[in-house]
């Protein structure tokens, strides 16, 4: 394990009462729309690093630093700007659909280290990056961080580890204290149209045929807000290296869809195995959270069921007031 020192410096940071400040990128993303809460309840200063600012930051008093992480020399500019004592790097590209293969991972990887690296230079102590579970072997389907093979099959997953590697290595040498928070598969508001969840909801509450692929595959799902918080404690704790953020509760495709298609009460336009599989789609992929819950202290709290009902209606109020306008 690594930043020893810098762990000791947290502690003594909390006794003392200093301002914990915490620089976070991606914060118009998916899971960074949900980080403000958890984060301000345990006390941080929330800087946001973005591209664009979104009015509802400015709103809750966020501090901003307008800024493309992928231009060389930014990350080193905004950081020695914005003076965190914590990083929490959650930008990434995730376009639905390419992401997987796309050449632009590589340039968040190099983009990932300059950051790194503007952080350790300027005094920071405590860095915690998102990974995935696409850095593990898929053969396996319960991935563990000290058990499974790091053996990812697509660009995405081999970048991600690649700049798991690298990060770690250089916050040995720097003295930094350093963990990334390895993601499974997650859902919730603000989750992209095309992605399973909220494909099939709009579907069916539009009244037209869901299409979906076989759905015999077994995932992790965890709500966004949970992943959020997850986080949270995460970078509030000591753990270092690779920690899975999952709930560790194995579920088919098929079950969620059909649960989905209950509520809304339209099982009749699910078309279950309409759409081809990937090719290279893992039968099974879930989480070994042990570290989550014994090192972390986090315990997911949102069940499936509650979390879909929540989409469900969020969805049902966007539709309505589109039909509205």
């Amino acid at each position: 394990m690594t930043g020893h020192g810098a762990i000791t410096e947290m502690v003594e940071m909390v006794e003392k009462g200093v301002v914990k400040r915490v620089a976070i990128t991606g914060l118009n993303g998916f899971i960074g729309q949900h980080m403000i809460a958890p984060l301000t309840e345990l006390g941080y200063e929330i800087v946001g690093i973005g591209r664009s600012v979104a009015a509802t930051y400015l709103a809750q008093q966020v501090e901003w630093y307008r800024a493309d992480l992928l231009q060389p020399g930014v990350p080193s500019t905004v950081i020695k700007a914005a003076q965190p004592t914590h990083l929490l790097h959650l930008a990434w590209y995730t376009e639905h659909g390419k992401f997987w293969q796309s050449p632009v991972n590589t340039a968040w990887v190099q983009a990932s280290l300059e950051l790194l690296r503007a952080f350790a230079e300027q005094g920071g102590r405590r860095c915690v990056f998102t990974g995935s579970c696409a850095e593990y072997d898929w053969r396996y389907g319960f991935l563990s961080e000290s058990l499974t093979p790091l053996v990812p099959s697509t660009v995405f997953g081999r970048s991600k580890s690649a700049l798991f590697e690298a990060a770690s290595a250089f916050s040995e040498v720097a003295g930094m204290s350093f963990a990334s928070g390895r993601i499974f598969s997650l859902y919730g508001p603000g989750e992209a149209e095309t992605r399973l969840v909220p494909h099939v909801i709009t579907s069916l509450l539009r009244g037209v045929p869901a299409r979906t692929s076989h759905g015999a595959q077994i995932r992790d799902f965890m709500h966004v807000s949970d992943v959020a918080r997850a986080f949270a404690a995460l970078l509030d704790s000591c753990a270092e290296g690779p920690v899975n953020i999952g709930s560790g509760e194995p579920v088919r495709l098929r079950d969620i869809i059909a649960e989905i298609a209950g509520m809304i009460g339209r099982p009749d336009l699910l078309e279950v195995g309409a759409i081809e599989a990937q090719p290279n789609d893992p039968p099974c992929l879930i989480a070994d959270i042990r570290r989550l819950e014994n090192e972390v202290g986090f315990i997911p709290t949102m069940a499936l069921q509650s979390g879909l009902a929540e989409v469900i209606e969020l969805c049902r109020r966007s539709e309505s007031e589109a039909q509205v306008e």
